[in-house]
């Protein structure tokens, strides 16, 4: 007996005049597609579905043509304006976006949802593989200190010259939470610095602004330290700072905006907290998260 053929039920999407837009845009390919504010895709067209093919598909012109393609279909269903999500770092971003605004669905804001280029997977993970708590203490890798992986606790390689030297570059690297390029420039402006090198390197890295903050005993961790700077909590010399990789002078003063002082995350992380451990800096308890970085 013939089995009966499944029928799929056809979808209805509500079409309002106010929606969405979203450009993925890769180095492979731009996908463009429209929906409602459930998010409900109305239509959708792509660099390949216009028939681009290869390096081709990464270009303005087929973000334009696949822009307007979707644009078409859902003009006609009614769509009118649309707030406008964009992610990925190829070309071709802006075409699309101007290319849906000229057939009549205007663009009313943009947001880029690109994600940044930072490790957010689990901490531990990391520590393991190297061995040590990089990012304090760690009760995954007290309990489990070997390589993380189906065959981590069975693993034993000899480890070259050049390995262990990378190794230790990918400590730095993730203890103070830089990228591989950023860490490459400071790199070689420590080399071309007088003095040690990896002395040189070590200070640079020391005097990113979340690192101070973080030694000063306002944030936790440096992960922390980081997201006060960019929510905009920590003022240098006066002015306010949202840039973790500054880089902090001798003689600078780092403090806390007045009215985040009272942040309780601030003061959980100052109750205890030794200040005397480091004598490049100098705290002030008066004035409240003040410091002098001194010549170290």
């Amino acid at each position: 007996m013939a089995k009966k053929s499944a029928t799929s039920k056809k979808r209805n999407v509500r079409v309002d005049a106010l929606g969405q837009l979203h450009v993925h845009s890769s180095f492979n390919n731009i996908i463009v597609s429209l929906a409602n504010n459930e998010g409900q895709v109305i239509s959708w067209s792509s660099a390949g579905k216009m028939g681009f093919r290869g390096s081709k598909k990464n270009t303005p012109y087929a973000a334009q043509m696949a822009a307007e393609d979707c644009a078409k279909v859902a003009f006609d269903l009614g769509l009118r304006k649309v707030k406008a999500y964009v992610k990925g770092p190829g070309n071709g971003r802006e075409s699309a976006i101007r290319a849906v605004n000229a057939a009549g669905i205007q663009v009313t804001e943009i947001v880029d949802v690109t994600p940044l280029p930072h490790n957010i997977g689990p901490k531990s993970r990391i520590a393991r593989r190297f061995g040590e708590p990089i990012f304090g203490a760690d009760k995954v890798l007290a309990k489990r200190n070997f390589p993380p992986g189906q065959h981590g606790n069975n693993r034993r390689r000899k480890v070259s010259e050049y390995g262990a030297q990378l190794a230790e570059k990918q400590k730095a690297k993730y203890t103070y939470g830089v990228l591989e390029r950023q860490f490459r420039n400071m790199f070689e402006r420590a080399a071309k610095a007088s003095g040690i090198t990896g002395e040189v390197l070590l200070q640079n890295l020391e005097c990113r602004l979340d690192n101070v903050v973080y030694r000063l005993g306002l944030a936790p961790t440096r992960a922390a330290a980081r997201q006060l700077v960019g929510h905009k909590h920590i003022v240098v010399n006066g002015n306010v700072v949202n840039i973790p990789s500054f880089s902090v002078k001798p003689g600078d003063i780092v403090g806390v905006r007045e009215k985040a002082k009272s942040l309780e995350v601030i003061e959980t992380a100052l109750a205890g907290f030794n200040h005397t451990k480091y004598p490049w800096i100098e705290w002030d308890e008066n004035s409240k998260c003040t410091l002098n970085n001194k010549n170290h």
